[in-house]
């Protein structure tokens, strides 16, 4: 696989690659590409693939890396603490908001009790005058 991906890399120059000033002559770019193909076939290639390879750690290459991604994983803890707080904090409003509207629902049955007995008792009582405003006033069916 890794001798696909320098022949690839051959290719391209040959090919793809048009340089404008004569930078790296053909005869350089091949002891390149030798030299690069001996050591990744005597090491692997994985120095070359992979930064975080256990020789790369010991030789301090990931140190700037690494306090990176401790003050990232900081700051994510941080904004997850934010988070939780927040959520919690919905909760409660949440909880707050379901008791007033049950609240609410059991006024408004309680009014529409009180005012359907209202009515039925306007209507024994008065019912001549009760008829009467209920024909200049029809009230709309819903």
């Amino acid at each position: 696989m890794i001798v696909a991906h320098f022949v690839k890399r051959e290719l391209e120059v040959l090919f793809v690659h048009k340089f404008s000033a004569n930078t790296m002559p053909r005869a350089l770019h091949r002891a390149q590409l030798l030299l690069l193909l001996g050591s990744s076939a005597v090491g692997g290639g994985d120095c070359y693939y992979y930064s975080s390879d256990s020789a790369a750690s010991a030789s301090g290459v990931d140190f700037n890396d690494s306090g990176t991604l401790n003050a990232k994983h900081r700051e994510l803890l941080e904004l997850q603490a934010k988070a939780q707080a927040r959520l919690a904090k919905s909760r409660a409003r949440f909880a707050d908001g379901v008791r007033d509207a049950h609240e609410v629902r059991s006024n408004l049955e309680w009014t529409s009790k009180k005012v359907s007995s209202m009515k039925k008792k306007a209507e024994k009582k008065h019912s001549k005058e009760y008829q009467k405003a209920r024909d200049r006033y029809p009230s709309p069916d819903y």
